[in-house]
């Protein structure tokens, strides 16, 4: 249902998406059994703050990875489901990606990960 809300079926961007909320289930259902704050910092989830580093000018964003009804693009604040959310998440620190945008595509370094709602209740 959750995939019927925001993709028309048979298209690839479905697909895509299915399939990398497949690999985030897995990963989901590894970090579980043994939760520490370093297994929740070494992954970017839904609810990380994921800290990047242009690698062609040196500048650092931190963007935090949220469910779509709380994306906020003015506070960095992206969907899972958008353009930089999706290719955000399952990041891992210290390794450099290719950030695709309508406009252009960036190298980022992950600088680091925080997991945004550690000790809150939402």
């Amino acid at each position: 249902m959750f995939l019927d809300r925001h993709f028309p079926a048979g298209t690839r961007e479905r697909a895509k998406v299915d399939q990398l909320l497949g690999h985030y289930c897995a990963a989901l259902e590894q970090l579980i059994p043994r939760l520490a704050v370093e297994d929740l910092q070494s992954t970017a989830l839904i609810g990380s703050r994921v800290r990047l580093q242009y690698l062609d000018d040196g500048s650092e964003e931190t963007y935090t990875i949220v469910f779509p009804a709380l994306a906020e693009p003015d506070r960095l604040m992206v969907s899972f489901l958008s353009p930089i959310g999706i290719q955000l998440l399952l990041a891992v620190p210290d390794k450099i990606y290719t950030l695709d945008t309508p406009a252009c595509s960036l190298d980022v370094r992950i600088q680091g990960i925080e997991f945004a709602q550690l000790g809150e209740v939402c």
